[in-house]
């Protein structure tokens, strides 16, 4: 007991580092998973997956997946109504950035939502179509 009185600075350091290291792990189930592309295939294809780019409309107008739906992270919060609560949720960004966005989605109650690792920079990587 004697050592954590003395050493009160380095034992405060080892839990610090220990939360840090333990914190992506506590809330990536609030963030939603990330995906591939073959993952994201499956879901879209055999899950009936609802597939939401939170892209610029400009960015969506320039290529986007096949049967994705457009609502910017700027605006989706009022669209949320637009969708089932039970089916899984797909979200494309540009390159992967939108565990804000699966963050919010779960918060609200939806069941479950995944995140397309790298975006659509990463579906056109992997030779996927694109719809304009």
């Amino acid at each position: 007991m004697d050592f954590l009185y003395r050493n009160a600075a380095l034992v405060a350091i080892v839990l610090i580092s220990g939360a840090m290291l333990l914190w992506p792990m506590l809330t990536r189930k609030k963030r939603g998973k990330e995906v591939d592309s073959t993952i994201a295939t499956e879901l879209i294809n055999h899950k009936d997956a609802q597939v939401i780019d939170i892209r610029s409309s400009d960015d969506y107008k320039a290529g986007h997946i096949a049967r994705s739906r457009n609502f910017p992270a700027t605006v989706i919060h009022h669209h949320l109504n637009e969708f089932d609560k039970t089916k899984p949720v797909l979200l494309i960004s540009a390159a992967g950035d939108a565990k804000m966005v699966a963050s919010l989605l779960k918060g609200m109650g939806f069941a479950s939502v995944t995140v397309l690792k790298g975006g659509m920079k990463g579906w056109r990587e992997a030779g996927l179509p694109v719809v304009k």
